[in-house]
């Protein structure tokens, strides 16, 4: 009897676990951008970020098992097209990246209702610095501008003519600013901020407006991945529509306070 016993927990724990259909591999930056992804390194922390428990309870909510992997952001391109990673958190949407990505479209054109985010760049200079940003034209610049290395946003300004500096980790950024190396900083808003206030730099370095660019960010999967396991990935995408504003709102207090 106790061996039919023990068995029958055995059976009933089995059965009490989730089947999954298949294991997901999300990549996503190891930098922290408060209050989405938190912490700095390849290490998930307890708290891991709002979108990333979004991701993870949609991933769920499909029949799928989430697995997360930080590593920079030039190198999660990589590992994507080399088909190590099956998706990526925390995307702007540009045509080129469609080569090897796919994003949730809606008649030709990224579906917003289907987002991961909306964020904003943001670009900081030293107290008495004479850059300046109209919204338009970025002047005064003395020295590059310093940028995360496989943001899009380095792209973006090249393409305006600025001189730019890419940095593998954003913790190198203000540093450099602070030293000179750099003439300003152009990166994601809740990067800078948490900077300036965890360094008690706010005497030091000010943020200006209006931001460089706000957009949606989105979870883009793999070619392969997509084209292999199209309909999971638009019921995970339906899921993202779905409860993110009500898991974000929910988790607020747990990141915002």
């Amino acid at each position: 009897m106790p061996i039919l016993r023990a068995m029958s927990v055995v059976v009933f724990v089995a059965l009490s676990l989730p089947a999954f259909a298949l294991d997901i591999r999300f990549g996503y930056g190891d930098h922290d951008v408060s209050p989405y992804f938190l912490g700095n390194g390849p290490e998930l922390p307890e708290k891991p970020g709002l979108s990333v428990e979004l991701v993870r309870d949609c991933t769920i909510a499909v029949g799928a098992k989430p697995v997360f992997i930080r590593l920079p952001v030039r190198r999660l391109h990589e590992e994507v097209r080399a088909g190590q990673l099956d998706a990526m958190l925390g995307l702007t949407f540009t045509p080129e990246r469609t080569e090897y990505l796919a994003y949730p479209m809606q008649d030709g054109k990224p579906d917003a209702s289907r987002r991961g985010a909306t964020i904003s760049y943001m670009l900081y200079r030293l107290r008495g610095n004479p850059v300046a940003w109209n919204g338009k034209s970025i002047t005064g610049l003395n020295g590059p501008l310093g940028v995360n290395s496989g943001f899009v946003m380095a792209n973006t300004l090249r393409a305006r003519g600025v001189d730019v500096e890419e940095v593998q980790y954003d913790r190198q950024l203000f540093p450099m600013l602070e030293r000179g190396r750099v003439g300003a900083v152009a990166t994601l808003e809740n990067i800078g901020d948490y900077y300036i206030e965890r360094s008690n730099s706010s005497g030091r370095i000010e943020k200006l407006q209006p931001p460089l660019a706000t957009g949606d960010y989105y979870i883009a999967t793999s070619r392969q991945f997509f084209e292999a396991n199209g309909p999971l990935v638009n019921r995970f995408w339906d899921c993202l529509a779905r409860e993110r504003e009500r898991l974000y709102a929910a988790l607020a207090s747990k990141y915002l306070d």
